[in-house]
């Protein structure tokens, strides 16, 4: 200590903001921040038990409770740093956690419009999936003439496995000519 230096417990105040500061490196692990810690109270120690001017007569000389008041000081960082390092890795695997689930949503929007739009035509698809719908609101449009055609017919590919092309063609001539003779009778 240099000569005429009398407030010993200022050293002891710096030892602690040296320590606080270790802290604010928020880039630097855990494990590294313990270890310069470590090594600065180990050095802070020595020099509280090694000069003169920590040394004072009574019960708890100032070495002592410099040493104890750096200790208790280590601890409490030392759990603070570990307490921020595991809320920043928790923070990392939450932010992960919501990528995924928005690229899901995202992809599970995309198909449900996809299958929307193969049921109905796409301005439908498109109303209801708006904010114009209401709720309950039902959407009809007005037309004087109408056909439904399903395009699934069961058991095609066995029957076009086994028949010759001018068969499935006649086939398919003769469904869509029953549809338009239904369709005819209301025109």
């Amino acid at each position: 200590m240099p000569d005429g230096y009398n407030k010993p417990i200022y050293f002891v105040l710096c030892s602690f903001l040296s320590l606080s500061a270790n802290v604010l490196f928020l880039q630097i692990k855990y494990i590294v921040k313990v270890l310069l810690m470590t090594v600065a109270v180990i050095v802070f120690d020595i020099l509280f038990h090694t000069d003169s001017v920590f040394q004072t007569e009574g019960t708890l000389s100032l070495s002592v409770l410099g040493s104890v008041y750096t200790g208790v000081m280590f601890v409490a960082l030392v759990y603070f740093c570990r307490q921020v390092e595991f809320m920043n890795r928790l923070n990392f695997l939450l932010k992960d956690q919501c990528r995924t689930e928005a690229r899901l949503s995202e992809n599970s929007a995309s198909l449900n419009m996809k299958l929307l739009e193969n049921i109905l035509p796409s301005h439908v698809a498109e109303y209801f999936l708006t904010d114009q719908a209401k709720d309950q609101e039902l959407y009809s449009e007005s037309h004087e003439n109408v056909c439904i055609m399903f395009a699934s017919i069961p058991n095609f590919k066995e029957f076009y496995q086994e028949s010759a092309a001018r068969q499935c063609i006649e086939l398919l001539n003769n469904i869509i000519a029953k549809f338009d003779q239904v369709f005819f009778k209301y025109i």
